[in-house]
């Protein structure tokens, strides 16, 4: 009796660990300041809004940051979760699920020199094939420049700081970048002559940050809903426009 009764209890006691183990999630993120970054408050505003969604539904959030391409490798083959941020594409819905929307949107833009007078319309990427783009490897670039990408002259590295430093130096033409990316980076590292940068008008694409739970994930549609429901309780609760203001943002 005494030996079913103590496992009964070590039952009892250890059914809550359980259910928090089930409500862990792992997911990917990358270097993208200041809407992610492992050296920015909370880990930048986009991390931070994950965070305290999966927060009000119970959830442990563990964030790791790798290189995009890294990251979204392992989320594809099911060693992370997901991705906390990332650009809604058709064909990615073949590899994971979509979230709701987040409040906090990308402009995505060309960054030149000052004293380039290249001029863009927005549309017409063919009119680009005397200049050097940069771009970084595998981003989901403007449907528009992909279907022109063959026809152009096109630098892919790792990290937006790459692009942003070959700008400087002369060595390409234009950057695709966020265009608070770019002002973030540009004040970290290059403050002396970030007044040397401009961007291009109109923004080449506006896009909505999602949270992308990998289909390989246990409970990958459960993942979606929660955080669906967490960001859904955050903004009844006036939290998103705390957040947003806490990192500079308005919504």
């Amino acid at each position: 009796m005494k030996y079913w009764l103590i496992l009964m209890v070590s039952f009892f006691l250890g059914f809550p660990q359980l259910i928090m183990a089930q409500n862990v999630i792992d997911l990917g993120s990358t270097e993208y300041p200041p809407y992610s970054g492992e050296g920015l408050a909370r880990g930048g505003l986009i991390v931070q809004i994950v965070t305290e969604a999966y927060e009000r539904v119970d959830y442990k959030v563990n964030i790791h940051f790798y290189p995009w391409t890294r990251a979204a490798r392992m989320a594809q083959e099911g060693e992370l979760d997901g991705l906390a941020q990332i650009w809604m594409r058709e064909a990615r819905k073949v590899w994971l699920l979509y979230s709701d929307p987040m409040p906090s949107s990308n402009e995505v833009v060309f960054y030149k020199r000052v004293d380039n007078n290249v001029v863009f319309d927005g549309q017409d990427y063919l009119t680009l094939k005397p200049y050097s783009i940069g771009t970084g490897r595998s981003y989901a670039n403007p449907p528009g420049f992909e279907l022109a990408r063959e026809q152009l002259r096109i630098e892919v590295v790792t990290e937006d700081i790459q692009n942003l430093r070959k700008l400087a130096s002369g060595w390409i033409d234009l950057v695709i970048i966020d265009k608070l990316v770019a002002q973030h980076l540009l004040q970290a590292t290059m403050p002396e002559i970030i007044d040397s940068f401009d961007w291009i008008s109109p923004p080449l694409s506006i896009e909505k940050n999602y949270v992308g739970i990998s289909n390989k994930a246990p409970q990958a549609k459960k993942k979606i809903q929660d955080f669906n429901r967490g960001l859904a309780l955050l903004k009844k609760a006036g939290r998103i426009k705390a957040i947003l203001a806490e990192h500079g943002f308005s919504n």
